[in-house]
């Protein structure tokens, strides 16, 4: 079974747990339902990217040829199922049998590398909350798809998913005994309308009072006076720049209220210093992204050009 498949079966017990735990937030145990939602959430969105980057880097170390070919493969047909996928009239049949194939790579990569080794590495929400120091906050949020009961209980058919989505946000601070939670309602507005309206008021360039209170105004109001926010966001939240975001009120921005440092997921906390494999950075400028014969000639910089820029760019980095 490759990664991907492994997770699609997983997936949907987590939804409906998920989903569980929203319609029980009230009941008294409602806090032990979410210890386990925060660290089912470590777990499963971690799973596909940690494991692929993990995986590459084994393979590529071993020296195996024939799975470096595989992996060289692999991410060749991923780069040309995205290209059918953005072509102006898609053929289903290609696509089809460009994921079919991706999946009989994924499944020759693992069987020669069992992944399910990499599932040991579990880290728990206490390991995240005790990689805090005073005034942070992890943040997680998910995106939750309701469950509807009907009333009648006795026909299994009648228990199923619906379209309704909503936002669970899960809060970690110093020493605290579990997440706190609370749910942001509305979701399908916040991926319909009110996308459609942050986005169009970028394209169009017009000022956008509405956003900060469609999307930050409810987390915020719960991160006050925070040092460092830790967020890893889903869902709507993973396409809107909240940075951006624009306080009606007071004429600030997100970035000017708060520091948030986005992470993939609040396990990368955990990472030891060790995992960091390097400190430096490269800077570019003036890519050339034309090539032909009309080609604008490129400016080329004096040597004294070049001293003024080097002193501006690197006594910035040395402050």
């Amino acid at each position: 079974m490759s990664v991907r498949g492994f997770f699609e079966k997983l997936r949907q017990d987590f939804d409906l747990f998920n989903s569980f735990a929203i319609q029980n937030q009230d009941h008294e145990l409602a806090p032990l339902l979410f210890k386990e939602v925060y660290n089912n959430q470590l777990f499963s969105k971690a799973l596909l990217l940690n494991h692929i980057n993990r995986q590459k880097d084994k393979i590529l170390e071993s020296g195996n040829v024939q799975l470096i070919q595989l992996l060289s493969e692999w991410e060749n047909e991923k780069e040309h199922l995205s290209s059918l996928y953005y072509q102006k009239k898609p053929k289903p049949t290609q696509i089809e049998q460009a994921e079919s194939k991706i999946q009989q790579l994924e499944q020759d990569i693992n069987s020669r590398s069992d992944f399910l080794k990499d599932l040991q590495d579990e880290v728990s929400w206490q390991e995240v909350r005790d990689r805090l120091v005073k005034d942070e906050a992890a943040v997680e949020i998910i995106r939750i798809r309701a469950f509807n009961l009907r009333s009648e209980l006795s026909e299994v058919g009648n228990f199923q998913f619906t379209n309704e989505y909503s936002y669970l946000v899960l809060i970690l601070s110093v020493g605290a005994r579990g997440p706190d939670f609370f749910v942001i309602p509305d979701g399908n507005n916040k991926e319909g309308k009110n996308l459609n309206l942050y986005r169009n008021s970028i394209l169009h360039k017009i000022e956008d009072v509405q956003s900060y209170g469609n999307y930050w105004k409810p987390l915020g109001s719960q991160l006050s006076n925070r040092s460092s926010v830790y967020l890893s966001a889903n869902g709507v939240y993973s396409q809107i720049n909240l940075n951006s975001l624009k306080n009606p009120a007071t004429g600030n921005y997100v970035l000017d209220e708060t520091n948030l440092v986005f992470v993939t997921n609040t396990k990368d906390l955990v990472l030891s210093p060790s995992e960091i494999v390097s400190k430096k950075a490269a800077l570019f400028g003036r890519p050339q992204y034309l090539v032909g014969n009309n080609i604008e000639q490129n400016h080329q910089l004096t040597s004294s050009e070049l001293r003024s820029l080097d002193s501006k760019v690197f006594d910035g980095f040395r402050e």
